[in-house]
């Protein structure tokens, strides 16, 4: 199952090792942004962003690329971005709930060390 739009790929966002070992949540985040520019995203891309939290990274991916955003996560309470409407989902028991090749971007940052399988997860949701 992929629910990707074509192609299928598994972006990976490559920085100086340097910048990243700061771990901070602006750099991740940018660094995710970095990356997506290089890619030739359709215009208004359809992003689902996974672990999407208070939605930081949703609101750079709109005003970067004009993007229409879904979110998903295991709360809503933490989401900031007025207008967006969380799907609760725990990827620990649940499948993501969304059609095949429906999205052009999907972002999960953050999130892999919260999933007690993420080695299922990452391969169930793409082809890469």
């Amino acid at each position: 199952m992929a629910v990707f739009k074509e192609p299928k790929t598994l972006i990976t966002v490559k920085e100086d090792l340097n910048k990243v070992t700061r771990l901070n949540t602006p750099e991740i985040l940018n660094a995710v942004i970095r990356a997506l520019r290089r890619e030739h995203l359709p215009d208004n891309p359809l992003c689902l962003d996974i672990g999407s939290g208070n939605g930081e990274l949703i609101e750079l991916l709109r005003k970067e690329f004009k993007a229409k955003t879904k979110a998903c996560d295991f709360t809503d309470s933490l989401m900031r971005v007025e207008d967006q409407q969380v799907d609760k989902i725990d990827l620990n028991r649940e499948n993501l709930p969304y059609a095949d090749e429906c999205f052009d971007v999907i972002t999960i940052t953050e999130v892999i060390e919260h999933i007690e399988n993420f080695r299922g997860l990452s391969g169930k949701y793409t082809d890469a």
